[in-house]
């Protein structure tokens, strides 16, 4: 690719899933190094799997993300789809 080609701001997505309060501390610390790496075009999705609880605890921490609650179980692989739809 000739490098004129490129758009001037390159957008990314970061999904992060979770699913259990017990490690709310170590969450915090990986989305807020996410956020550091993330430029303005660049987008933060947090998908928790059937955790109201947790859901309540990112949603005020984080407001500028995109929260996505699965309500069904499904486990990982559906987060991972519920985080790039």
């Amino acid at each position: 690719m000739i490098s004129g080609d490129f758009p001037p701001t390159v957008r990314a997505s970061v999904v992060v899933c979770t699913y259990s309060t017990e490690r709310f501390p170590l969450l915090v610390s990986c989305l807020t190094a996410a956020i550091k790496q993330l430029s303005p075009a660049d987008e933060l999705i947090i998908v928790v799997d059937r955790n109201t609880a947790l859901a309540d605890l990112i949603r005020p921490a984080f407001p500028a993300a995109r929260l996505e609650l699965v309500p069904a179980p499904g486990g990982l692989s559906v987060a991972r789809n519920t985080g790039t739809s």
